[in-house]
């Protein structure tokens, strides 16, 4: 589902949010937290990347880069529809943005909750 066809060594979600990646990416983060349920674990809140920054090709962790407007259309069109349409809307589990170093969070806060559309699915950061 990535554009560098690998776990590790960075890269992105192929095409854009509203798309197929995008929204099956969404049900994967719905299938985790159902797992979690239905084995007494209830999730109350998660961040919907660790440590989005880390899109380089030379990093050899597994990882999934997103810029803050990536992060932004991707949970105002995909994983805030569908995280609420599943039952984990705001009311039930929190929805934290950018799970990363300090140096850019105010620039991430800015561009995803300036956005209504999208801060109406963010709990925190």
């Amino acid at each position: 589902m990535k554009n560098n066809t690998r776990l590790n060594r960075g890269g992105f979600l192929i095409d854009k949010p509203g798309g197929k990646y995008y929204k099956a990416f969404a049900h994967y983060l719905v299938k985790f937290l159902d797992a979690y349920k239905a084995n007494g674990v209830p999730i109350w809140g998660l961040t919907m990347e660790n440590e989005p920054l880390h899109s380089d090709p030379n990093y050899s962790f597994n990882s999934l880069g997103f810029t803050a407007e990536l992060q932004r259309d991707f949970i105002k069109q995909d994983l805030g529809p569908i995280l609420e349409e599943a039952g984990y809307g705001v009311n039930t589990t929190k929805l934290m943005i950018f799970d990363d170093n300090i140096n850019q969070l105010l620039q991430w806060a800015q561009t995803i909750l300036a956005d209504r559309d999208a801060a109406k699915y963010i709990s925190g950061t």
